[in-house]
């Protein structure tokens, strides 16, 4: 595999994983906003 398409594979792996992460550790909190305010 050349480090080119190496490293673009990897980017989007921790793309999509620091993507999850924020999703799932924002979800309660906006969840928790929307019951507060709304």
């Amino acid at each position: 595999m050349p480090a080119s398409l190496q490293i673009k594979v990897w980017s989007v792996l921790v793309y999509v994983v620091v993507t999850a992460v924020l999703a799932i550790w924002l979800h309660p909190s906006a969840l928790f906003a929307a019951g507060a305010f709304g």
